[in-house]
């Protein structure tokens, strides 16, 4: 267990924790670890790690992802390309025991792609979004909800986390934000635009996520790859 330290100024004003496999050290040994850094005022300092550091099969705990995604009218051309472009960047890093769900919504939700693994069906799902309509973020998490209440497996046994990607015009989501919050679910929010900033930080602070700005795919892309690390 590595533990990293943030500083400012030569002082230390965070701290946190990563499981690293570091093979041929000494258990004594200092090691430097080294991370590209993307560092904004509007959104949290992200990290991009290479890989998951050699962890093994018994010691990973599976994800279950649902990605909702604003498909609203106003998510047309380079914010609906970039969302795309960075889902589909997290499908191709996603391990082999974790399974994604998208669920699409602008007046009303569409479960665009069920739970899986297969990452072509993903691609071609995520791919298949386009954007039109008004804007519904309480119908896209509660039908993301009923996915994961849709599940057999044993819940117990895997991480559920949800990704809501959107623009603005979030209300009315109480009662979706209370229903995850029972049933255990994290969500993550990233704003693609500097719109309702307080309701995306709320939904993601009561369920236990992160909130997050971006509007550019490398930056989506980082968030996304640092979300499934955590």
């Amino acid at each position: 267990m590595a533990v990293l330290n943030w500083k400012v100024g030569g002082e230390v004003v965070s701290k946190s924790k990563c499981l690293i496999k570091v093979t041929d050290h000494a258990q004594d040994s200092e090691l430097k670890l080294k991370a590209e850094v993307t560092s904004g005022a509007d959104y949290s300092n992200t990290l991009k790690w290479t890989d998951l550091n050699g962890i093994t099969e018994s010691e990973y705990i599976p994800n279950y992802f649902s990605v909702v995604v604003d498909c609203s009218g106003s998510m047309s051309g380079n914010r609906n390309t970039s969302a795309k472009d960075a889902i589909n960047e997290f499908i191709n890093h996603m391990s082999e025991q974790d399974k994604i769900n998208i669920v699409g919504f602008n007046n009303r939700a569409s479960n665009i792609c069920d739970f899986t693994s297969d990452t072509d069906s993903l691609r071609k799902a995520v791919n298949s979004i386009y954007a039109s309509g008004g804007t519904s973020v309480s119908s896209g998490m509660n039908m993301s909800i009923s996915n994961f209440d849709g599940i057999t497996e044993d819940k117990s046994k895997f991480n559920k986390v949800m990704i809501l990607i959107c623009d603005g015009d979030v209300n009315n989501c109480s009662t979706a934000v209370q229903k995850a919050i029972e049933s255990n679910i994290t969500v993550y929010t990233i704003n693609v635009v500097n719109a309702d900033v307080k309701y995306l930080q709320e939904i993601a602070s009561q369920t236990g996520g992160r909130y997050y700005y971006s509007n550019v795919v490398s930056d989506m892309t980082n968030i996304l790859h640092q979300i499934k690390l955590m």
